[in-house]
C-alpha cells in the first residue's frame, strides 16, 4: 500500500513502514525479523470501529499516521473519550477494555488513516 502527497505541485509516493509506528522501531533487529512479517497494513475510515464491547479482540494494533480513540459509553448513550494512542504505542486485548476503540484522526489529509494489524496468535 501507498500514499500519494503533492506538495508544490510535485507529487510524492510514500509506503509506509512498521517503524514509523515508535514501539515497532524500538524493537531489536532479531525481534523485528520475527514479527515484521505477520504484520499487514490496514486503512481506516474516520471513525471506524475497530472493536466493541463483547468483541474478542484478534489483533493488536500499531497506528502509523493516525490516533485511536478508547472510548466509554454510558447506559445515556453518551460517550467520554478515556484514552487516546498515536504512533507511540499500540492497542491490544492486554489493555484495560473500553466500551468502544474507533480510529478518530488521520494525519493525511483527504486520506485514509493507516495502522499495523498483527494477529495475537502470531506474536
Amino acid at each position: 500500500m501507498e500514499c500519494t502527497c503533492t506538495t508544490s505541485g510535485k507529487t510524492s509516493i510514500i509506503v509506509p513502514q512498521p517503524s514509523q509506528n515508535v514501539l515497532l522501531s524500538l524493537l531489536n533487529p532479531e525481534t523485528a525479523e520475527r514479527i515484521y512479517p505477520h504484520l499487514h497494513l490496514v486503512p481506516m475510515e474516520l471513525g471506524q470501529v475497530l472493536y466493541e464491547p463483547g468483541d474478542t479482540m484478534k489483533n493488536v494494533f500499531f497506528p502509523i499516521d493516525c490516533i485511536v480513540s478508547l472510548l466509554y459509553v454510558m447506559e445515556s448513550g453518551a460517550s467520554a473519550e478515556i484514552s487516546v494512542v498515536g504512533k507511540e504505542g499500540m492497542v491490544c486485548s492486554g489493555q484495560q477494555k473500553p466500551d468502544k476503540v474507533l480510529d478518530s484522526f488521520s494525519a493525511f489529509a483527504g486520506g485514509k488513516p493507516l495502522l499495523y494489524a498483527c494477529g495475537l496468535t502470531q506474536l
